[in-house]
């Protein structure tokens, strides 16, 4: 028993605090001189991750844009409670992995300030993760590595709106997008991403656009007793992108989803992301 504490200690030992011991957030960074001891399964399984993306992902080093097309040899896993079967891993460039723990560390925090992770706040308990369920009908499948499900009915064509996401997807214009909602932004952060990114690629049809929050009792929680909750429009139908990174993007007529969220208060995002 004493060596099965021992272990524990020098296991929980390799997590540091990201911002202070008051908050659950925790980092691990591993390195081929230093390779975790805590989490062997979940590392191992990055390769695997790397090898079926279709679309490289970025370093999370904002000052970078490097794309990551072989696997690395430093990772950072980032904790947000106790249990380490819900783990994000970040991986750095082999440009960036020069830079010592304290400086990726610090790389998270200014990734978390700007892009608004909100990983230095508290998550209630009573928390709730929105999860609109699709209605009997539509179609399910791949697009650039990233599964994607659609509203239709039988014999209906893909609505434009999967057709100019797909393709954005599939052109690498939203890479920065990918990277925040594969880790863990809130929906307010990713639809702002997906913003700007979109805004910079100036495709034809960018004024189909809309970006808009309301209040949502699926999304009502103890923090946020409002529940309010941000998501993508184009034309008549949502694009809804936040609602975890393990889960399909989920694009559905607008009034399915009104009414599935049980919307009010809704209107227009004007801020854009810096």
């Amino acid at each position: 028993m004493g060596e099965a504490k021992r272990k524990r200690r020098l296991m929980e030992a390799e997590w540091l605090p990201l911002f202070s011991v008051d908050t659950p957030v925790r980092v691990a960074i591993s390195r081929p001189s230093a390779r975790l001891k805590s989490v062997p399964d979940y590392e191992a399984k990055v390769a695997h991750v790397y090898a079926s993306a279709e679309e490289p992902p970025i370093c999370f080093n904002l000052a970078c844009n490097n794309e990551l097309r072989t696997v690395q040899d430093v990772h950072m896993f980032i904790r947000t409670d106790n249990n380490q079967n819900n783990l994000i891993c970040l991986c750095v460039c082999a440009e960036c992995e020069k830079y010592s723990d304290n400086e990726l560390i610090g790389f998270v925090r200014i990734l978390n300030e700007r892009s608004g992770l909100g990983l230095d706040r508290q998550v209630p308990g009573t928390a709730i993760r929105v999860e609109p369920e699709l209605p009997i009908g539509g179609w399910t499948g791949t697009i650039a590595g990233i599964p994607v499900t659609v509203e239709c009915k039988k014999d209906e064509e893909i609505c434009d709106a999967a057709l100019v996401f797909s393709d954005l997807l599939e052109r690498g214009k939203l890479k920065r997008f990918l990277s925040l909602r594969q880790g863990i932004g809130n929906c307010h952060a990713i639809v702002r991403v997906f913003r700007e990114e979109l805004e910079d690629s100036k495709i034809p049809s960018q004024h189909r656009f809309a970006f808009r929050r309301g209040c949502s009792v699926l999304a009502q929680s103890a923090e946020d007793p409002l529940g309010y909750h941000s998501w993508i429009e184009f034309d008549d139908w949502v694009i809804e992108v936040a609602h975890g990174a393990l889960q399909p993007i989920i694009i559905l007529r607008k009034e399915t989803y009104y009414s599935l969220m049980q919307l009010t208060n809704i209107h227009d995002i004007r801020e854009r992301m810096k």
